[in-house]
């Protein structure tokens, strides 16, 4: 809760009340020792942002420049690891196996409440990269006896990207199938993880496609 203004008056507390516009705003009071003539106007706020408040009396409003409201700026809190927002390919949409196309994502350090922090520097790549762990379940599994079914995509990269403010993360696969994504930074597991999406299969490689049948040995006229 964040008290935005100290107001005097002996009157009733039920005589005044605080607004406020804006998303984040999740709830809002007013509180105080009206004995003292001192009344609190008390909000409680999740999302970052331009915020505009006005405390009124006795539905007057009032503050400076005759009641005009009051603009508050509020900032992301402390960084919080689990948090993070993490978007792109392989976690929020499909992707095709292709040796030759790089794929990636992008994570952002975030607060508590899923605020972006614009203050990232770049500091939690290597633990993102410690915490990061991709698989395929092959389409092919369970049907082929010699393949395990589970194929370990290795991250290209973890970089970071100082104008958006974001983690990169550059992948490529050759498998298709069943892709699991699975995030913890410092230890703690994000929001959401593990991401489920999927491989999907490339175009047809003439090369590798596999003729079979029995007239391909012979057949009666």
């Amino acid at each position: 809760s964040v008290d935005v203004a100290t107001l005097r008056d002996f009157s009733k507390l039920w005589n005044w009340s605080v607004e406020m516009d804006g998303v984040g705003m999740e709830r809002s009071y007013v509180r105080g020792a009206v004995e003292r003539g001192v009344v609190s106007a008390v909000f409680r706020i999740v999302a970052a942002g331009m915020y505009s408040v006005t405390v009124r009396h006795d539905g007057v409003a009032i503050g400076p420049g005759g009641g005009s409201p009051v603009t508050y700026t509020v900032v992301p809190g402390a960084l919080d690891y689990a948090a993070s927002l993490v978007a792109g390919d392989g976690i929020d949409s499909n992707v095709t196996a292709d040796a030759a196309v790089t794929r990636s994502f992008t994570i952002a350090e975030a607060d508590s409440f899923g605020n972006a922090r614009e203050d990232a520097a770049g500091g939690i790549a290597s633990k993102i990269a410690e915490g990061l762990n991709m698989t395929v379940r092959s389409a092919r599994w369970p049907r082929s006896p010699s393949h395990s079914g589970i194929t370990s995509v290795d991250p290209i990269s973890v970089a970071f990207d100082s104008t958006n403010k974001v983690y990169v993360v550059s992948f490529r696969t050759t498998v298709s199938g069943a892709l699991t994504t699975r995030l913890e930074i410092g230890g703690f597991t994000v929001r959401g993880s593990p991401f489920e999406t999927t491989v999907l299969p490339g175009p047809p490689e003439p090369s590798r496609c596999v003729a079979s049948g029995p007239g391909l040995s012979g057949a009666v006229a």
